[in-house]
């Protein structure tokens, strides 16, 4: 991961790290998971090969990882860490769509098929 990222905002924070939304300098929107360092260093390479070697609709495959740790000021509490970048898939989160209201019956085998 060479490329230099805008980062636009937070999509999402869990355990291991945060989630944002980022421009590449081509203009294209990706992902960018912010991971901490301290977690280990198989554990953020395993997560790089198992998101590169995923193929489905509704999870983003992994693009590239950062060689080196970084502290990005948009996640500083987490210290060092390791980035991955995303395909992303614009359109909300699971947790927005829940809460705007009740899901149909297609929409819900589709999300969780």
């Amino acid at each position: 991961m060479s490329e230099l990222f805008l980062i636009q905002h937070q999509l999402g924070e869990g355990g291991n790290g945060v989630v944002f939304l980022a421009e590449k300098p081509s203009g294209s929107l990706v992902a960018i998971k912010a991971i901490r360092a301290s977690g280990g260093e198989a554990n953020i390479e395993a997560e790089f090969l198992v998101g590169t070697s995923l193929h489905h609709q509704n999870v983003g495959r992994c693009l590239s990882i950062s060689k080196t740790a970084v502290v990005l000021p948009e996640a500083s509490h987490l210290g060092p860490c390791r980035l991955l970048e995303l395909e992303y898939y614009g359109g909300g989160t699971l947790f927005d769509m829940v809460c705007s209201g009740p899901l149909s019956e297609n929409v819900c085998r589709f999300i969780f098929n």
